[in-house]
């Protein structure tokens, strides 16, 4: 069978990018994927401020930092949250299986939070910065930033950390599926 070429993220040969969630590949460390980039836009209109200000909004009112995708099997709280949230969750959900071939296990979305700081691995997982930066992705000591509205989808070989960058007025909203 013939590997598909995809174009390389230039700071890490390991990441390769990707125009549309359809064309997700498998992670396959065996061809040097341990990584995909994707931007994605699953909002219409307004969708993404209406996000981020109930996010912002989360965190003055004292309400709660993250939401955990489960919130939406009961009723009485699925309709609190903005519906674009869980068409946020299915799509990173969908590329968390087209990469890893199996359903993500946990699924939430916080605001703000500078942890991890320190850069680390783990087991499979995807993320989605609904706004600022997103996850800070390590090449031995080389540095790159994910940038907002992508997926990005990565394994245990990739190092990263958080991103640093935001504030109150302009809030750091990211979504984790793993």
């Amino acid at each position: 069978m013939l590997m598909r070429r995809y174009k390389g993220y230039a700071p890490d040969d390991r990441i390769v990018l990707v125009d549309f969630i359809d064309e997700i590949p498998r992670l396959d460390p065996e061809n040097n994927i341990h990584g995909v980039i994707c931007p994605h836009n699953p909002f219409k209109d307004n969708e993404r401020e209406e996000l981020i200000d109930f996010m912002r909004l989360r965190i003055i009112n004292k309400t709660g930092g993250a939401i955990n995708a489960m919130a939406f099997n009961d009723p009485i709280l699925a309709v609190k949250f903005p519906k674009s949230l869980a068409r946020l969750f299915m799509d990173l959900d969908y590329a968390f299986e087209r990469a890893t071939g199996q359903r993500s296990e946990t699924q939430f979305i916080r605001t703000n939070t500078p942890y991890p700081i320190i850069p680390h691995k783990h087991g499979k997982a995807a993320t989605y910065a609904v706004s600022r930066d997103g996850s800070v992705l390590y090449n031995g000591w080389r540095s790159s930033v994910i940038p907002p509205m992508c997926i990005s989808i990565f394994n245990e070989n990739i190092r990263h950390r958080a991103s640093l960058r935001f504030s109150l007025a302009k809030p750091r909203v990211i979504a984790i599926a793993g």
